[in-house]
Formats: structure tokens, sequence, C-alpha cells
């Protein structure tokens, strides 16, 4: 199997991980090895560095998965456009207060947001909270004319500010590769 295979894989399951999806078969008794979550934060990469990085796969993805829960706690996975990350990276992105994602926020606002740029070999994976924002000031601040078809009563247009705790990176371009031997991606606590 090639190396870019392989990393295809690792990615494919990093967006699986990051969604909740992922699945572990663990025989009846048996203990896992490691705990599923834990932070590392290499030496190696500087906090400023570490968050450059991330802009840089954040822009060069493009647009995102917002993971949520349903009313049954299983994820809910949507694609997103959303605006230039701001200070702490935090996201704002648009949406229909109709929307179920608004529901789900609203009932549990644990999420996550995905990001994969497929040209870089990189995947990002933001974990924190959502919240829905109705402020109209927010609202015009953070708009996009293309939208207008969308929202012909701008009433129905609420906006979601995602406040991550901790990203899930891997850069092939920067040599952030994760784990060698588990392929767990790093995992770095935001201030």
């Amino acid at each position: 199997m090639s190396y870019r295979t392989i990393l295809s894989v690792f990615l494919f399951l990093g967006l699986l991980a990051g969604a909740g999806i992922l699945l572990l078969v663990v025989k009846q008794g048996e203990k896992l090895p490691m705990p599923l979550v834990e932070e590392t934060q290499p030496a190696a990469i500087a906090d400023d560095s570490l968050l450059a990085i991330a802009r840089e796969v954040i822009t060069a993805a493009g647009n995102c998965a917002l993971i949520t829960r349903d009313e049954r706690g299983r994820p809910a996975i949507r694609a997103m456009d959303p605006f230039p990350p701001q200070d702490g990276l935090v996201v704002w992105l648009g949406t229909n207060v109709h929307s179920r994602k608004v529901a789900q926020i609203r009932a549990n606002p644990r999420a996550s947001l995905y990001y994969f740029d497929k040209a870089g070999g990189s995947y990002l994976t933001l974990v924190g909270t959502a919240r829905i924002v109705e402020d109209p000031a927010q609202i015009s601040h953070y708009w996009k004319p293309e939208w207008e078809a969308f929202y012909p009563d701008k009433r129905d247009y609420v906006l979601i500010k995602f406040i991550p705790e901790r990203l899930e990176i891997i850069s092939e371009k920067h040599g952030i590769t994760g784990d060698p031997q588990t392929w767990r991606a790093g995992v770095y606590r935001l201030p």
C-alpha cells in the first residue's frame, strides 16, 4: 500500500473519529490500552506556529463539516461554509433558524468542526462548544451576499458561534504526522 493511500485512509479515519462515529471493537472484558483522548503538545511546535498552521489548513480547506448530536445522541454531520476563524480559532457560521442543527445545538452545545485539505495532506478537527447568536449587529457583520437567495426573509438567518477548546491536527506539509504506531493525531488544548 502506498504512503498516499495510507494517508488517505488515515485522514478518512480522522473524519470518522472527529465525528464521533469511529467504532472500536473490544472483546468483552478486554481493556483499552490507552485513554481515547489524551492531550499531547510536542515541544517542537510553538503555540503561535500551531495556530498559524491550523489557520492555513482551515483556509486551504474552505468548507468544513459541523458535527452535532441528534436527539438520540447520534452524530449529525453536515457541510458548512464558515467565515474565516477569529482570534483563538473562534469560527462563525450562518444557518437557518429552523434547521435541525439549531435545535441540536440548543439541546447540546458540544460540537466539532472538521476541515480537510486533500491537496496539502492535512486535516484539522476543532472540538468545543457552539451557541446560537441572534444579535442583529452580529448577523449584519457575518453575512454573505451570495446567500440572499437562501434567505428571502432574513429573519430566518442566525449565527452559530463555535468556540474551540482543543484541536487535533495532521499536516503532512508541516511534518505533523501523529503517532507513527497508532496514527493518532496530535491533540492540543487551546488557551
